[in-house]
Order: C-alpha cells, then sequence, then structure tokens
C-alpha cells in the first residue's frame, strides 16, 4: 500500500505541476487574444480605445459597483500574490539551507541533484503560476459582467495558484 500511496502522490505533484503550468497563460490568452474560445463568446478588444476617456471609462458611469470589486479583487490578488511569493521564498530559504547543512554534516545524507531540481523546479512554479494568474485576473476579472462573475473569476484565478498547497495543513 507504501507504493501505490507514494505513486498517487508523485502523480498529484506532477498533475498539479501541469494544471499551474499551464492553466495561467491559457486562461490569460483565451481571455486576451480569444485563443481556443469559440466564436461570439470571444470580448471585442478592438473596440477598446484606452487614450479615449469617453470609450475606456465610459462603463464606470453604469456599473460603478462592479468596477469598484473588481478594482479592491485585483489589488487584493495582487498583494496576496506578494505575500505568497514572499513566504514561499522564506520556506525554499530554509529547506535549502537545511539540506546544505544535512549534506555537510552528515555522512550518508546526499542531496542529489533531483531534489535540487525539484527544489528549484517548485520555486519557478511558483513565480511562474503567480505571475501568469495576475495577468490573467487583470483580463478576466476586469471583464467580468456582473459582482457575482467578479467573485466567482477572482476566486477561481486564486484557487488556481493555491493549488498546490492543497492537504497541506
Amino acid at each position: 500500500m507504501a507504493g501505490v500511496k507514494a505513486f498517487a502522490r508523485l502523480l498529484g505533484c506532477w498533475v498539479i505541476t501541469a494544471i499551474q503550468g499551464v492553466s495561467g497563460p491559457n486562461v490569460f490568452l483565451s481571455t486576451f487574444t480569444t485563443w481556443g474560445m469559440q466564436a461570439g463568446e470571444t470580448y471585442q478588444w478592438e473596440q477598446w480605445d484606452p487614450p479615449n476617456p469617453k470609450n475606456s471609462v465610459s462603463d464606470w458611469q453604469h456599473v460603478k459597483v462592479k468596477k469598484v470589486m473588481v478594482m479592491l479583487f485585483l489589488l487584493c490578488f495582487i498583494l496576496n500574490g506578494i505575500f505568497v511569493l514572499l513566504h514561499a521564498k522564506m520556506v525554499w530559504r530554509k529547506i535549502y539551507n537545511m539540506l546544505q547543512y544535512l549534506e555537510r554534516r552528515t555522512p550518508n545524507f546526499d542531496f542529489s541533484n533531483f531534489s535540487r531540481v525539484a527544489l528549484f523546479s517548485g520555486a519557478i512554479i511558483n513565480c511562474w503560476t503567480v505571475l501568469w494568474c495576475s495577468l490573467a485576473s487583470y483580463v478576466v476579472v476586469g471583464a467580468s459582467e456582473s459582482p457575482k462573475d467578479v467573485l466567482l473569476d477572482a476566486l477561481g484565478m486564486l484557487f488556481l495558484y493555491n493549488l498546490d498547497r492543497i492537504g497541506i495543513s
């Protein structure tokens, strides 16, 4: 049974890495460039004219509550991403220093190249996921059609970059 549990854990690790590696860019690209979207479900980005204040902020007159929610969620999302990365950096540094210490002090301990690659790739995936989820949240949450959509889209993006923390208590 221990072998099955170890295999399931390794498979889960690879699946979560794959999901976090491709989901942020996929969500961003499908929303921003209509890549992977069906006809009729795409946003009309060509009609958005940022330099023209009448065009770029005209919807603020009609949906102020939603726009305020979007701004608050985006700010909260980005701040949370910063805190997640700062915490991950602290944990990574502690693990790395502990493994280095054990390798120096314990004759039978081997901090192998595979362990180093796993440690570094975990840090890279965390940074990658937070970056892409932050970019995707801008276009996804910003283009939400109702306050409920703002909430659900923001929570969906937050779930994506916290996916690798499932099962950690």
